[in-house]
């Protein structure tokens, strides 16, 4: 496969091995849309989703995403940032080594991605690339870099042992996934995902989308 980039020049590209075998996994676990994520300069996570079947051409090519994501603030409101208009994009290049298929949410899988410009290059505000950059340099200063976090999460009232967060201190009885009213099928995003299964059902190709 081939695109154009900024110059009017075609580059060939293909799958590699970490793509493919990101895509076998995929196919293997039946998932109907696939996320690819990064974290923005507010901490927050975001991305976009591929289905399934143009999760080929999008492991080589990525999805077009707007310049002016990276000035959304905490809370989701545009902040003036030269460069980071609407008008413009970068790409979403996935990292295939990353895949994971989600166990929190059914049907489901997730890639780390790249911001990159449109002709494939490195984009300077692509976070990831920038911790990338400065483990690299670390690196032939011979040092290395590890990194960890750690997340709580409160639980309210109810007796030991009740899972954290249900709001009520109770435990959600498991259900089978697809039974109506599972909890499964209610977690983040089981809309779009369920659309993606209707459209493929009918014959539509359920191209990207946010996840």
């Amino acid at each position: 496969m081939t695109f154009t980039d900024t110059a009017g020049r075609e580059r060939a590209v293909g799958l590699d091995d970490a793509g493919r075998a990101a895509l076998s996994k995929a196919r293997g676990d039946q998932v109907a849309l696939v996320r690819f994520l990064y974290v923005d300069h507010g901490g927050i996570v975001r991305g976009k989703s591929s289905s399934l079947a143009k999760l080929p051409d999008r492991l080589m090519t990525g999805i077009g995403h707007t310049l002016a994501m990276m000035a959304m603030s905490m809370m989701d409101t545009l902040q003036p940032v030269d460069g980071m208009g609407p008008v413009g994009e970068v790409r979403l290049v996935p990292d295939p080594s990353s895949y994971v298929t989600l166990p929190y949410a059914p049907g489901a899988g997730a890639m780390l991605a790249d911001l990159v410009q449109p002709d494939g290059t490195p984009w300077d505000g692509c976070a990831r690339t920038f911790l990338k950059q400065a483990v690299a340099a670390l690196a032939a200063e011979g040092y290395g870099l590890s990194a960890a976090f750690a997340r709580a999460s409160p639980a309210r009232g109810g007796q030991p042992g009740a899972v954290p967060g249900d709001g009520a201190g109770r435990r959600v009885p498991p259900r089978a996934v697809g039974q109506p009213g599972a909890e499964a099928d209610r977690r983040p995003g089981w809309q779009r995902r369920a659309l993606a299964r209707l459209a493929l059902r009918v014959g539509f190709q359920w191209r990207a989308g946010y996840p």
